[in-house]
């Protein structure tokens, strides 16, 4: 297993989840959202294999080797956005739920959705780079943390339910951009969908489209609207 060192923050996990119970989940995998080098952050699927210690992300431009990380490689655990990546790129709203993976000569960023998530994370890849072992883990029995898989799109007073397929959302929006609806700061058409950076990360549930704005609610019940009023 790994050694690697920790640094402080005042985002320190709680106990309200295991070492063993966090791997667990890990290895079920989650939708977190990675902040690159350059361009914008995207979220990708996060797994743990069975061996716990190669860390794997969906990509859809890189081969499988570009998108993992071996955690025994790990220098240290960062907590909050302090790396060159973060300071290049800060979301300070996002920063007790932000954690980095420094390896090689790169870091691994990332931003979780909730504290619950962040709790998991943090958490299991602490166990895992302290050395615990976990070879021979004991039989985990993971509690159902339910979730809704319905979104509400409205247009025109229609409405339609959609199933979503990850466990965030990242919006996107295309077509004339009068009165700034697309939610993207201009008034530009978009050809083809780009996605809305300020919504990047908070999980919108319903939407509704009007004739020269928009309306979106996230899980947590907040509102965000854009275009004219």
């Amino acid at each position: 297993m790994a050694t690697a060192g920790m640094s402080s923050s005042s985002s320190v996990p709680g106990p309200s989840i295991s070492p063993m119970e966090a791997v667990a989940l890990m290895q079920k995998g989650s939708t977190l959202l990675k902040c690159g080098r350059t361009g914008k952050p995207h979220f990708r699927t996060f797994t743990l294999e069975e061996d716990f210690h190669t860390l794997n992300w969906t990509s859809p431009i890189k081969n499988p080797k570009d998108s993992s990380v071996d955690l025994n490689t790990v220098k240290e655990l960062v907590l909050g956005q302090k790396t060159p990546v973060f300071l290049k790129n800060r979301f300070p709203e996002y920063e007790q739920v932000s954690f980095s993976l420094v390896y090689e000569d790169r870091s691994l960023d990332i931003i979780c959705k909730t504290k619950e998530e962040y709790d998991i994370w943090v958490t299991g890849i602490r166990c895992i780079l302290e050395g615990t072992n976990l070879t021979n883990p004991e039989e985990v029995i993971l509690q159902e943390r339910p979730q809704s898989d319905r979104i509400s799109v409205m247009f025109r007073g229609n409405q339609t339910i959609v199933c979503k397929v990850e466990d965030s959302n990242d919006l996107y929006s295309w077509g004339q951009g009068q009165s700034g609806r697309l939610g993207h700061g201009n008034e530009e058409d978009q050809l083809l969908p780009k996605v809305v950076e300020t919504l990047l990360g908070k999980d919108v549930r319903a939407i509704a489209c009007g004739p020269s704005h928009t309306g979106c609610i996230s899980a947590d019940k907040e509102l965000y609207t854009f275009g004219a009023a």
